[in-house]
């Protein structure tokens, strides 16, 4: 990794609002000393209940050589998530928030929808190292990811990667006053059947509750894909050709883990880029649960179990 990348990250921690953990040099890149949860906000709000999180933003993946889908397909999954009667923020373009508007008309009260650029989301300032890392020879050597969008967009990298922290800054707005806030995918409205097509999937009831979860108190879950332990001694994991541990659809906790899960989550981000990995928030999810595996709630499942199991 080249010494003006660490130069950045060392800059990009020093520098990152709302970040009070103390710098540790590692390897010659600043880190994160994530301190420990020793109380939960949660107690001083007087009803347990969600918000919801997501994110929409065109970055050409209708122009992808694969995993192509179009602006238009998202926005139509949308249309179905915004269905649902939940306190819910949404962060977009310009051009977004008309959509949201429109298909949200029965819910305003219940919505807030946060104008933020593509420029402006956390993980954007990394995108010249995250090119470099996709065009460098070790990251391209023995990589069966190449096809995958993981592998050759950095604008996807950056917006997935950058869920934990679009999570925190909701957790320090709190349009809704909420105990729990829950990152969901824009496109959290479809499941694969049995012949490989995806069809429209949406909640038994439009006004969903998670409430198995808003019990939990310092805990981050995540519907678990596989059993962490049969990655303990795979190497190189993301360059292989796996369905990954974690499904990062949905995730989320009370509003106390959230800001602990942004902090740490960043660490791990960070500790991949200065080891030339460039990899999805489900491979950085996986780093973070090594860091700390105790302040995970893992939860067996498939990829759009969260309206079956949190109900």
């Amino acid at each position: 990794m080249t010494h003006s990348y660490k130069m950045a990250a060392e800059h990009y921690v020093a520098s990152s609002p709302g970040c009070h953990a103390c710098i540790l040099p590692l390897f010659g890149v600043a880190l994160l000393v994530v301190p420990a949860i020793t109380s939960s906000p949660t107690a001083d709000l007087p009803v347990k209940s969600a918000t919801f999180v997501t994110a929409l933003y065109d970055i050409g993946r209708g122009e992808w050589p694969s995993f192509s889908r179009s602006f238009n397909q998202y926005l139509r999954r949308l249309h179905h998530l915004l269905q649902l009667e939940v306190d819910i923020v949404v962060f977009g373009d310009r051009r977004l928030k008309a959509f949201v508007r429109e298909h949200r008309q029965t819910n305003r009260a219940r919505t807030t929808f946060v104008t933020k650029p593509f420029s402006k989301l956390d993980a954007f300032r990394h995108r010249p190292y995250i090119e470099d890392i996709m065009a460098s020879a070790e990251f391209r050597q023995d990589n069966e990811l190449l096809a995958h969008p993981e592998a050759f967009s950095a604008d996807y990298v950056i917006l997935v990667n950058s869920k934990a922290a679009l999570l925190a800054q909701v957790v320090r707005t709190n349009p809704f006053n909420s105990s729990h806030v829950f990152w969901i995918d824009a496109g959290y409205v479809a499941t694969e059947d049995d012949e490989g097509a995806w069809q429209v999937q949406v909640p038994p009831r439009t006004a969903w509750r998670p409430r198995p979860l808003l019990e939990l108190a310092g805990r981050i879950t995540y519907i678990a894909l596989h059993s962490p332990s049969l990655f303990v001694n795979v190497t190189d994991l993301h360059k292989l050709s796996a369905e990954p541990a974690f499904a990062g659809g949905f995730f989320g906790g009370d509003v106390g883990a959230v800001a602990y899960y942004d902090r740490l989550f960043r660490k791990s981000f960070l500790r991949q880029l200065a080891d030339g990995i460039a990899d999805d928030d489900q491979g950085t999810a996986f780093a973070a649960y090594w860091e700390q595996p105790g302040i995970f709630n893992l939860v067996p499942g498939s990829w759009f179990d969260a309206y079956r199991l949190f109900h």
